[in-house]
């Protein structure tokens, strides 16, 4: 079994050339086809370019071939590296060839010039891909070694990370969704499960070579294929069939509630009822609660509430920024990212400057190592202020949509003012005039008299 990857190199061909070449790593570097010897590989490289005129755009191409661990042995590996480079690339491209064995699976690193040294023609990235998945199948198979089965592809990143660490994922949300969709609506065809949905609130797309689903309030169409293997069209199609079938045996899944253990506890002082809340404080502690903004973070249901809690969190961010920095108006937000902006062009500048230092140098030269720590220094800077200037524009962005909001509320809060002065409701002097009463006694309480509805009063 043989995994193949390729992809282009842009910038110094020099820092992937040291990469394979490193000693730690390989034991038998060698070249093939023009240049001859590893040593001048760079510069029999640039050698091509140059006679062309096509120094600009991608300079190489690295390329790797990993085998399973156990499955070959260095000198076979090699030599499979050795056939399939010439097979590929070694008539027109210059290529150097290295094995490197310091991973448990032994696998072949492929340097390819972006330009034919016989023709001055570019590689074609595409086309080489596929072409080298298929000899290095055909070698595999000639030297009685495993190959790799296709596979749907799998869960982005993102999604994976925020799975594993348990934040919120518009994808998990939209597979809970199906699950009880299909759990507890009595559906019978494919077509209903798509009309349930629409009825939930989701657009569904179905005139298209991928069925998408939109959740609601959601801005990007998601393909139900990118949800899993058992979410694809034909797996869901299955799946009602399945649970229309349990259903007609009188089959029911039943769920086992974990049981509780009994704790007896001694508790000092008096136990009182607390008053439970109501109308729109008892709305926004149960949507907080499921925000996840109290410590016991419960279960999230729905892709809306995963948005709203994603929202949270961006606008947690922003504000920690603003505070940082006391950003105070749009004004100071844009000098910001202007300063931001400005530092991110020294460091590539002065990244620039390093490169170049490292074009002069001769390989295997000892200062190239402490040229190359201070290039990954200014990467990681670069990182960070990019992820600034990033957090900039989003405040830039979302401070009219903010705004808006405020307004809309400010206009619902004097509506509702309004509409209470309307229906003979006090509105502060009484809430004050009421707050102000004396609490009832232990007496008018247990008696039933004088009892006050006002939470307040009851705590």
């Amino acid at each position: 079994m043989a995994v193949t990857k390729i992809w282009k190199i842009n910038g110094w061909i020099g820092d992937c050339l040291l990469y394979i070449e490193n000693p730690n790593k390989t034991q038998n570097p060698l070249v093939i086809g023009d240049p001859k010897l590893k040593e001048t590989a760079r510069q029999e490289m640039i050698l091509a370019k140059n006679a062309f005129d096509k120094n600009d755009g991608i300079c190489a191409y690295h390329a790797i071939q990993s085998f399973a661990p156990g499955e070959v042995t260095p000198e076979t590996a090699h030599e499979i590296g050795i056939r399939l480079a010439k097979e590929m690339w070694g008539e027109r491209y210059q290529v150097l060839v290295a094995t490197h064995l310091d991973h448990e699976h032994i696998h072949n690193h492929f340097v390819i010039n972006s330009v034919s040294f016989l023709d001055g023609k570019r590689l074609w990235k595409e086309k080489n891909y596929w072409q080298m998945r298929t000899v290095s199948d055909a070698l595999c198979r000639e030297y009685g070694l495993s190959l790799i089965k296709p596979v749907r592809r799998g869960m982005p990143y993102a999604a994976w990370q925020a799975e594993k660490e348990g934040k919120p994922n518009r994808r998990k949300a939209l597979r809970e969704d199906i699950d009880r969709i299909l759990a507890n609506e009595n559906i019978e065809s494919l077509e209903a499960f798509y009309d349930t949905l629409r009825a939930y609130g989701y657009a569904v797309m179905t005139d298209r070579k991928y069925v998408t689903i939109c959740p609601p309030g959601g801005e990007r169409n998601i393909r139900l294929q990118s949800l899993g293997e058992n979410y694809e069209p034909e797996a869901l199609h299955l799946r009602i069939l399945r649970i229309k079938a349990d259903r007609l045996l009188g089959k029911t899944k039943v769920i086992e509630q974990p049981t509780m253990q009994k704790r007896k506890m001694r508790l000092r002082g008096t136990v009182r009822r607390k008053s439970k809340a109501h109308g729109i404080r008892a709305l926004y502690y149960k949507w907080l609660y499921y925000l996840g903004v109290f410590k016991r973070r419960p279960k999230v249901y729905g892709s809306a509430f995963t948005t709203a809690r994603w929202q949270l969190n961006a606008y947690i961010k922003q504000f920690d920024y603003v505070a940082k920095y006391n950003l105070k108006t749009r004004d100071d937000v844009e000098q910001r990212l202007r300063v931001v902006q400005h530092e991110i062009s020294g460091q590539i500048d002065e990244r620039e400057e390093i490169r170049a230092v490292l074009r002069r140098l001769e390989t295997g030269d000892a200062e190239i190592q402490e040229q190359l720590e201070k290039i990954e220094k200014i990467n990681a800077q670069l990182k960070k202020l990019r992820t600034e200037a990033k957090l900039c524009v989003q405040i830039l962005e979302q401070q009219p949509q903010i705004k808006s909001k405020i307004d809309k509320a400010h206009e619902v809060k004097t509506f509702e003012t309004e509409r209470g002065k309307e229906n003979g409701r006090t509105s502060d002097h009484h809430l004050e005039h009421r707050r102000n009463e004396a609490a009832p006694t232990r007496e008018q309480r247990s008696s039933g008299g004088a009892r006050s509805s006002d939470p307040i009063q009851r705590r």
